[in-house]
């Protein structure tokens, strides 16, 4: 009988980096895959002339520039980031995970959510003229989004989760951030395609 949980946990121990970059790649188009099926969804639940309504059709290339971040960017700089991380404040109890957790989101999580950004704008061709200017208007608000789901999820993965795990319920958890940032770096396409059908 396969069990997928213990394979899972045979690579983590044999080949960790690349096991959690493979998941982290998969999680990463997964959420932007979600993101893009309820953005069509809400789209043709407001528009009320069925003749206009149309079939799905995922960008596969937006879905696969998330992946490819989650594989080369997230996976390796967060396996390494908590690896630092356990070293330097090793332990977990709450005092422990108070720290760590500060440390995560009051100097990690502002310098790595807009080099995702960046570099996501980077991958889908947008010149520079662009790019500063939207990482102005969306960096502030998707930090404070961030330490609202982050935080209360750093507490659980840093005291309550093994270290061998920690980048795969980071991932599990930025599933869900994955579709928000999604949508985020997306919104005006967005509008544009619900304006454009009305």
């Amino acid at each position: 009988f396969f069990n997928p949980l213990q394979w899972y946990v045979e690579k983590l121990e044999t080949h960790p980096l690349l096991t959690k970059c493979l998941t982290s790649g998969f999680i990463g188009g997964s959420g932007d895959f979600l993101c893009q099926f309820f953005v069509y969804s809400n789209n043709n639940d407001q528009d009320e002339n069925a003749e206009s309504k149309v079939n799905f059709q995922p960008d596969w290339y937006r879905t696969g520039r998330f992946g490819l971040l989650g594989c080369f960017l997230v996976a390796p700089v967060v396996h390494f980031w908590y690896g630092a991380l356990t070293k330097m404040i090793p332990g977990n109890s709450l005092a422990v995970t108070l720290k760590r957790t500060f440390l995560d989101q009051a100097c990690f999580a502002p310098l790595f959510l807009p080099t995702f950004m960046l570099n996501l704008m980077v991958l889908e061709g947008r010149s520079t003229d662009e790019i500063l200017p939207r990482l102005k208007e969306d960096v502030p608000g998707a930090l404070i989004a961030n330490w609202s789901l982050w935080i209360p999820a750093m507490m659980i993965n840093f005291r309550f989760v093994p270290l061998k795990f920690q980048v795969l319920f980071s991932n599990v958890v930025g599933f869900v951030w994955n579709a928000y940032l999604s949508w985020k770096t997306h919104e005006s396409t967005h509008e544009t395609v619900a304006e454009s059908r009305m």
